[in-house]
């Protein structure tokens, strides 16, 4: 298990750093404004991404995790096809937006329109390598994305320099050609064809994940606008300063968790206590590396965060307490999220999810109210903690359904009785 933890962390990384190397790369490129169109765009792109993962790879991960290699085939050609709809779809509308859009708002929506399905198809394969407890094959093709950045990104400023679209379908046709090898690594294509099938499936899980997605996006989203509207812009750039300290922190939790959850059905299978034992586990190790990682960046020497950070350094410094509290509540949901996608309890992390949500919006538009982006940071830090409470009580009655409800984890889907290796 470690060393998938391992190949989790890395894999992570590795993503993470293409995300990275785009942005700076624009930035560094175009003007603001053409930055900001770039900004629009790739949270286009976060949304597509966050859809398909509700409605494809979540339900693989859960489904198909510690199974037989044939049913594991069945569940991946499946989920890649529900991708390349969703892929089509985003395609579509990238491409509504660039017809009602012009300047570079116009070209950094036709560029994501391009690359959209070689994208999600990518994330994907991720997904699928880790429901097969196969994590380094995740982290190669994601190794193979992040090598064909190079030239592509090369490439980009030869044929379109100082330009928004460039850099983008450079990242997207990196991401599509390890799509391609994705399939190269285990003779498994997509089969579109069951799409109707798949979410009759999994019609008890996908409403609700898409559902929590769309509380969590709508819960971010006000509580910047709130901030922004009730302290300024200047509180919400500390925020932001302050959590980009952080980030570290969330390659942890996302390289855990693309692990964990597999892991969490496998547990499953042997016993609940074990998966409950597992879960209180991951809430305390990842509660404790947030703390940590936060008092490291609390008490770094002025001089280091000034050459980080430059001027942002001690208004970013100021809130770093409250921020390293929230994150380690954010960690204690995640560990109960864990445990409630292996058990396939989808209402109940809905309702947990939307009471968080709730807790962080109300809590931070109070805090800003009262201390600006200081209260703001409480605020968070208050509500993550709250959600806590209400994670972890779904869990637990979600372990208690499971003990006195033996009949609940006998609604699994069948395997496909033929063999869907191909397209």
């Amino acid at each position: 298990m470690l060393t998938r933890v391992g190949w989790g962390l890395a894999d992570q990384a590795l993503s993470s750093l293409t995300n990275f190397v785009l942005g700076i790369i624009v930035a560094r490129t175009v003007d603001a404004a053409a930055f900001g169109a770039f900004s629009f765009a790739f949270t286009a792109y976060a949304v597509g991404l966050g859809m398909n993962r509700s409605i494809a790879t979540q339900p693989l991960v859960i489904r198909y995790s510690a199974t037989t290699r044939l049913r594991w085939i069945s569940g991946v050609s499946r989920a890649n096809g529900i991708t390349l709809w969703v892929g089509l779809i985003s395609t579509l509308l990238a491409v509504a937006i660039a017809l009602l859009t012009t300047g570079a708002l116009n070209e950094a929506f036709l560029a994501l329109a391009i690359v959209f399905p070689g994208l999600l198809l990518q994330d994907s394969w991720r997904y699928a390598f880790f429901a097969e407890g196969r994590a380094e094959l995740a982290f190669m093709n994601d190794l193979v994305w992040t090598i064909a950045l190079v030239p592509a990104m090369w490439a980009s400023f030869v044929l379109a320099p100082d330009t928004v679209g460039g850099p983008l379908l450079a990242w997207g046709f990196a991401a599509t050609l390890a799509g391609l090898i994705g399939y190269i690594q285990t003779r498994v294509g997509p089969r579109p064809a069951t799409a109707r099938r798949w979410l009759g499936e999994h019609r008890d899980l996908i409403p609700r994940f898409v559902g929590e997605f769309a509380i969590s996006m709508a819960a971010s989203l006000l509580s910047l606008l709130a901030l922004g509207a009730i302290a300024g812009l200047a509180a919400a750039g500390i925020l932001r300063a302050g959590g980009l300290l952080l980030g570290p922190l969330n390659i942890l939790f996302q390289g855990v968790g693309l692990v964990a959850v597999p892991e969490g059905v496998g547990l499953l299978k042997r016993s609940g206590p074990a998966l409950q034992r597992f879960a209180i586990t991951l809430a305390v190790v990842l509660a404790s590396a947030a703390l940590a990682w936060g008092a490291v960046i609390y008490l770094l020497p002025t001089e280091i965060g000034v050459m980080l950070l430059g001027s942002n350094w001690e208004p970013a410094h100021s809130v770093i307490v409250p921020l390293t509290l929230g994150v380690a509540g954010i960690g204690v949901c995640s560990a109960a999220l864990v445990a409630l996608r292996a058990l396939a309890a989808a209402g109940r992390s809905l309702r947990a999810n939307a009471v968080t949500s709730v807790f962080v919006l109300v809590a931070s538009v109070i805090g800003s109210v009262a201390a600006a982006a200081s209260g703001a940071a409480w605020g968070y830090a208050i509500g993550n903690w709250g959600g806590a409470v209400a994670w972890w009580r779904e869990t637990s009655w979600g372990f208690h359904e499971r003990r006195v409800a033996t009949d609940v984890s006998t609604a699994q889907p069948r395997a496909d009785a033929d063999l869907p290796g191909g397209w």
